[in-house]
């Protein structure tokens, strides 16, 4: 050769993976094995001094307690731990692998301490819902949310689901890692509901639920509503035109309020007009000048949850433009209507050169001069 050669052999050192559980695992079975891999065959005898299980330190002990149980090699790159009894369920334990455990050829071991962690399941329980159990007043949506400790088998829980009273559909959705089931069924309004899982409802391990197994709950009535009923049928617009004689009548559709509070108060007409410019545009009632005339109460007597009609005499000085404000129980829901009063009926007829517009009566029929 003419020169030297320096040739640099790098050898990789052989490095842990945790296999089972999987690294973080916060729902393992209680009879799990632990299974470690290696990227080399190692030496048994040497490499298993630097293998740990442990229990996780508690906030009141610093200390790690050793689990007990045996190591075996099913092949040269794994090894796995079988615990002498089960895991506790719900505790955390910590898998390590210290520096320096030695492959099978070579004297480069781990180049660092690798460690893990999983948690076992706790016990299969119903830790919550939504309603919650004995809620008198729930919003429900048409769904009851259950929520689980572990991941369930979802087929035996939808199994052993018993709803009372009977729906005539349900329907589940299933969230979460199946710890969270959301269950869909027509809910009537101020009924009371009860929700029993069977023994036959078991998790994803195969272990029975335990402990409460059942929600009972009432549901809330429905919102209250105030409507203005229009002159000529249902919520036809806010401006509304009416006969003085023999008197002004509006009719209020109300659920669930036990008193309508209403304010009258005076429009001018040409800020109304000026508002309503634009016919697309949304105008905001209580927002337009007006001066108030007269407040007063009436109360309501209705079936709980079902529309009744209320009749009011809204008592107007005379012909005008006016705004009535109605309101229900602690201003829970309002609406308002603008109030055309007037005797005068206008026909409009109009063809390719003129328009004619005749004024009469509403009562009599009269031409008003």
């Amino acid at each position: 050769l003419m020169s030297d050669t320096v040739t640099h052999i790098v050898t990789a050192r052989p490095r842990a993976n945790l296999r089972y559980p999987a690294p973080y695992e916060k729902f393992a079975p209680p009879d799990a094995t632990v299974v470690i891999d290696f990227t080399q065959p190692m030496n048994p005898d040497v490499a298993q001094s630097h293998l740990r299980v442990m229990t996780e330190a508690s906030v009141a002990s610093a200390s790690h307690a050793e689990v007990a149980g045996k190591w075996s090699w099913p092949s040269a790159t794994q090894a796995v731990f079988r615990p002498e009894r089960s895991l506790s369920e719900a505790a955390t334990y910590r898998v390590s692998v210290t520096a320096g455990a030695l492959p099978a050829q070579g004297e480069l071991g781990t180049p660092n301490d690798s460690t893990w962690t999983f948690t076992v399941a706790p016990r299969p329980e119903l830790v919550g819902s939504s309603p919650g159990d004995g809620d008198l007043s729930a919003r429900t949506e048409n769904q009851v949310t259950l929520e689980f400790s572990v991941p369930m088998d979802t087929p035996s829980v939808e199994k052993a689901l018993r709803i009372m009273p009977t729906p005539d559909t349900v329907n589940f959705r299933w969230e979460r890692q199946n710890t969270r089931a959301i269950v869909n069924f027509p809910i009537d309004p101020s009924a009371e509901y009860r929700l029993l899982l069977g023994d036959g409802a078991i998790d994803s391990l195969g272990r029975l639920l335990r402990g409460n197994r059942s929600i009972v709950f009432r549901s809330a009535p429905l919102p209250a509503v105030t409507y203005l009923v229009g002159p000529r049928g249902y919520w036809n617009g806010t401006i509304g035109t009416y006969n003085p004689v023999p008197r002004v009548r509006q009719y209020t559709q109300a659920r669930n309020v036990e008193q309508l509070h209403y304010t009258l108060s005076s429009l001018d007409p040409a800020a109304l007009m000026a508002a309503y410019k634009n016919p697309w545009e949304q105008v905001d009632l209580s927002k337009l000048p007006h001066s108030e005339i007269a407040q007063w109460t009436q109360p309501v007597s209705g079936t709980l949850n079902k529309f009744t009609f209320v009749p009011t005499d809204v008592k107007t000085p005379g012909d005008g433009v006016y705004l009535l404000e109605v309101s229900g129980d602690n201003n829970t829901t309002d609406d308002a209507r603008v109030l055309v009063v007037s005797r005068a009926n206008l026909t409009f007829k109009m063809s390719e050169r003129q328009a004619f517009v005749w004024a009469t009566d509403l009562n009599s029929g009269e031409p008003l001069g």
